[in-house]
């Protein structure tokens, strides 16, 4: 019997480390649309930064709603569609 689609095995990979950056911090720019949020991602990624993290509604308001996130979700303000 022949098999159909895309079917790989991943039998190797390459992982480049990075050193942990002397300096972090966080920043949280705030979107009341989604499209907006994916529209200005690539400005951000001019700066060259370590990680961009997408959060929309569906994961804030899950995080809002789950005790042990409420501390790191603070800093999100209002009701907002997405996050970066």
């Amino acid at each position: 019997m022949r098999q159909r689609g895309n079917s790989r095995i991943v039998v190797g990979a390459v992982l480049r480390l990075l050193p942990v950056p002397a300096l972090s911090r966080t920043r949280c720019r705030h979107f009341t649309d989604l499209l907006d949020a994916l529209a200005a991602t690539p400005r951000a990624l001019e700066h060259k930064p370590a990680a961009v993290e997408l959060l929309d509604k569906l994961l804030i308001d899950a995080a809002r709603a789950n005790p042990a996130m409420a501390r790191e979700i603070s800093i999100i303000e209002g009701i907002r569609a997405a996050c970066w």
